[in-house]
């Protein structure tokens, strides 16, 4: 089971398209386990915290998430782990904005 990134216009779109990135359990444990992001300092990227539950991003989210990741990034420098995963979300975000599509964050 994968958390997986989707780029489309609508949901129905994202549900049968290929993820265009998934994050497995470990490497969703890695950006949200015990506590690590906090929501009140990255409500955009927060809403990934539930591993079980669907979430999309849109239009303006879309650089406002990728503000956060960017910030993130910086912090954890000395956590490899999670600078991929992070990396492989921030990839998703810039080709949704280039290619002017949502992402939808769906749970397989």
């Amino acid at each position: 089971m994968s958390l997986d990134l989707h780029l489309a216009r609508d949901k129905q779109e994202a549900t049968y398209k290929q993820a265009s990135a998934s994050l497995d359990w470990h490497e969703h444990g890695l950006l949200f386990g015990n506590g690590k992001l906090l929501s009140d300092s990255y409500p955009l990227l927060s809403r990934m915290r539930d591993y079980y539950a669907d979430t999309q991003f849109e239009g303006d989210e879309l650089e406002g998430l990728i503000q956060e990741i960017e910030v993130v990034i910086q912090g954890c420098a000395g956590n490899p782990g999670r600078v991929l995963a992070l990396q492989k979300i921030l990839a998703v975000c810039r080709q949704a904005l280039i290619e002017q599509l949502q992402i939808w964050v769906l749970s397989d």
